[in-house]
């Protein structure tokens, strides 16, 4: 997973092999100087994403070897594992907190072992009495972390923006990154400033060929919140520590770049695409509108690419110059790793933060991109032209407070506010196919929801993640 997901140039001079082989390899080598074996791994239990699961990794082993692994303990997909492979468990604890594992290894007097994996939620976790060495561990850590913030965390409170809208972009909700399956307005907004500052780079050095912003899903990794943005939210969002490259390309070039991300495999007969092979390679773009099919071969799916001035753009034409701007990750994407590189702009991160603070004149306006720029287009579309949201409303204390019958202004896409009542199962609404964001205008706490049919991302019962499927209401407000 790292030699696809790292920039080559970090990469040089590194070899990765194959994960069963080199397991097989490691448990021969500790055999007979230790009493167990823990595998840490960082594969999940996504084949797509790792090409192989951790599970994967234990029925690849021999009666034999497993018989010294007392346990693994897994990463990387973000969910919640607790398995048992071969009489092998498996803990993941999800992210962001929401779990704790415990693995207990059980030894007897001939030198055999056996081992149990659980995984408790938050709350039951933190109440896990420590022994004495723990509690230092623990103290030792909180010191080390609480001499960190206080030096980071003035700069990372420092108030850059208003939105008056969320720029979505990442996990809004923990099934999946909204950026590595469809146009996000976090993405057109990167893309949008690497376009500018490219423009600039391009005037600057006499340079007259079309420019083009180039972003991948996978490092659009969050939102920008709904209301007061830090520059420690733009640091979140882009935390790869990338740079801005402004590279030479063709137009067969970007073809070939467009089709890496392009790994879907088709819709359902709701329009929903189908998501198991999301990448995070999906390219976010500005300047150009391009055009795919989800359902078509790999290596064959985009359909068109037009720049903004209505060009199009032939993917036979190895000759046409164009600047591409986009991160230096992505400028070794296949297709772009041959190309010249003309300059390099800065870092991710300041490059972004530079033009929101241009967009609101140094803060003093909010920013608001209430959609998307439609600049990522499916063809044969599937999707019915509108589609039934259902939003839930919950009380703030907690209570289990019957809305049904009640009132409430909705927005939607921060369109002139109507007036909905409140069903059994929540708020309903029919809105146009794509991305929407829905605000409850009665109060400004609420935290706007996000769905699209496409993603499928507010249109079926999700688990919570940075942002929730439903409103929050003080019921006693309420008439």
């Amino acid at each position: 997973m790292t030699a696809s997901s790292t920039n080559p140039a970090q990469l040089e001079g590194i070899t990765f092999e194959n994960e069963i082989e080199t397991a097989k390899k490691e448990i021969a080598e500790l055999s007979g100087s230790v009493d167990a074996i823990v595998i840490v791994a960082h594969l999940g239990d996504n084949p797509t994403a790792t090409g192989v699961t951790s599970s994967q990794l234990l029925e690849g082993l021999s009666e034999d070897q497993l018989s010294k692994v007392a346990a693994v303990i897994d990463g990387h997909s973000h969910t919640v594992e607790n398995a048992d492979v071969n009489g092998v468990p498996i803990v993941q604890t999800g992210t962001q907190n929401t779990s704790m594992a415990a693995v207990t290894i059980d030894f007897a007097a001939d030198g055999s072992f056996s081992a149990k994996g659980e995984v408790w939620d938050y709350e039951k976790a933190a109440g896990f009495a420590l022994n004495e060495d723990g509690e230092a561990a623990k103290a030792a850590a909180q010191a080390a972390y609480d001499n960190c913030i206080i030096e980071i965390d003035p700069i990372l409170a420092e108030e850059v923006a208003l939105t008056g809208a969320p720029i979505w972009g990442g996990y809004i909700y923990y099934d999946y990154a909204e950026p590595r399956i469809v146009e996000t307005t976090m993405g057109d907004l990167v893309c949008d400033a690497f376009k500018y500052y490219g423009g600039l780079f391009a005037e600057k050095n006499g340079i007259s060929a079309p420019v083009i912003g180039v972003e991948n899903g996978g490092g659009v990794s969050s939102t920008l919140p709904y209301g007061i943005v830090t520059r420690g939210d733009i640091l979140n969002a882009f935390n790869h520590g990338n740079t801005v490259d402004v590279i030479s390309v063709t137009p067969a070039q970007l073809y070939t770049a467009l089709e890496l991300g392009l790994t879907m495999t088709g819709q359902d007969e709701n329009g929903r695409l189908i998501t198991e092979k999301a990448s995070g390679s999906f390219l976010q773009v500005s300047g150009i509108t391009y055009s795919y099919d989800p359902a078509a071969e790999a290596g064959s799916k985009v359909v068109s690419v037009v720049l903004d001035d209505g060009t199009a753009l032939s993917k036979d034409d190895a000759e046409t110059a164009l600047l591409v701007v986009t991160n230096n990750y992505v400028a070794t994407f296949e297709g772009f790793n041959a190309a010249a590189k003309q300059g390099e702009l800065g870092g991710e991160d300041q490059i972004v933060m530079d033009y929101i603070l241009y967009l609101t004149n140094d803060g003093a306006d909010a920013l608001t991109i209430d959609n998307v720029a439609n600049r990522i287009i499916i063809a044969g579309d599937k999707s019915p032209e509108t589609y039934e949201v259902v939003i839930p409303i919950k009380a703030a204390d907690g209570s289990e407070f019957d809305f049904a019958g009640k009132e409430f202004e909705i927005s939607v896409d921060n369109e002139a506010p109507e007036k909905v009542t409140c069903e059994a199962d929540g708020i309903h609404m029919t809105v146009a196919k794509g991305a929407h964001t829905f605000y409850l205008t009665e109060s400004s706490d609420a935290v706007p929801v996000y769905t699209n049919n496409y993603s499928g991302s507010g249109t079926f019962t999700t688990d919570d993640g940075y942002y929730h499927l439903y409103f929050t209401v003080d019921q006693t407000t309420l008439g």
